[in-house]
């Protein structure tokens, strides 16, 4: 199995747009093949601070996940709009 974090800072003013489109995702995310879990969290102290946290079956299946249509649409729109400050990936291990 593949665990990974992702913790995902909206730009300022960009909030709700950025959240829209990362709950985009989801739904098709579940679809996928070898997606065990995709789930999105908001932290509650922080505005604007997200974080994905994923599971999946494989590393090929991981890969095929960020190529997938929905996965590069999220890449350019983000990328246009200029809606997130920073990303950063966490890969992780399960110890319980």
């Amino acid at each position: 199995m593949i665990y990974l974090l992702a913790e995902i800072k909206a730009n300022p003013n960009c909030t709700e747009k950025a959240q829209a489109l990362l709950e985009s995702l989801i739904a098709p995310t579940h679809l996928e093949e070898g997606c065990e879990s995709y789930k999105l969290f908001a932290d509650q102290n922080v505005a604007g601070l997200f974080v994905m946290q994923e599971v999946w079956h494989s590393q090929a299946h991981l890969d095929a996940h960020l190529e997938s249509a929905h996965f590069l649409n999220f890449l350019t729109t983000a990328e246009e709009y200029k809606l997130f400050e920073s990303v950063t990936l966490r890969p992780m291990n399960l110890v319980g």
